[in-house]
């Protein structure tokens, strides 16, 4: 509790009202913290006759019907297409990131506290309201079958584990060095410093 008490930001990403059941309720949360920045990511939203039900991703894909729609799409006659990554996931945790950051600069300027919301269903239903260009497709895309086919795209770095090889920073931004600074550790490391 006393994490909680000191905590800028307290993020979960259980179905509405499984924390409240264990007493961490966002009045049970503010109540030790009243500038404490609430943020919650669920499958299907805070409310709705979908909205206690468990989900992630590929669930979100498939109740949605994205993926019979990019199968369609694509053309190949597959009853459903998964999308070629966790769009959902990908798209929310960048959406609940601007949400926090954009509720602490009002808690700096305004005071109080905040929440944020965001679910994978709200998501899906944002990225299908986006159009698309008439005779484009994603499927046009260069197609990679060997891991040589993506070695341009990768960089090699030492680590305490050893060499890594990842996918390389994709921003490029004019005089600035974009990379990954920290590179991976064993657990327990690091000396913690709490501010």
């Amino acid at each position: 509790m006393d994490l909680l008490r000191t905590a800028d930001v307290f993020i979960q990403s259980y179905r509405p009202g499984s924390l409240a059941a264990q007493g961490l309720s966002n009045e049970a949360l503010l109540a030790l913290n009243p500038r404490l920045i609430v943020a919650s990511l669920n499958a299907y939203g805070q409310d709705g006759p979908w909205s206690l039900r468990r989900g992630f991703d590929s669930l979100v894909q498939t109740c949605s019907g994205i993926n019979v729609a990019d199968a369609e799409r694509y053309g190949a006659g597959e009853a459903a297409r998964v999308l070629p990554c966790q769009a959902f996931d990908h798209a929310s945790g960048y959406l609940l990131a601007t949400g926090i950051m954009a509720a602490l600069y009002e808690r700096t300027t305004e005071g109080g506290s905040y929440e944020v919301k965001v679910s994978l269903a709200g998501v899906m239903r944002y990225l299908r309201s986006l159009s698309q260009y008439e005779g484009k497709t994603g499927f046009d895309r260069k197609d990679f079958k060997r891991p040589e086919d993506v070695s341009e795209y990768l960089e090699t770095r030492q680590t305490a584990f050893g060499e890594l090889q990842a996918v390389r920073h994709a921003a490029k931004i004019h005089g600035l060095d974009v990379g990954w600074e920290y590179m991976p550790k064993p657990l327990g490391s690091d000396e913690p410093v709490w501010l």
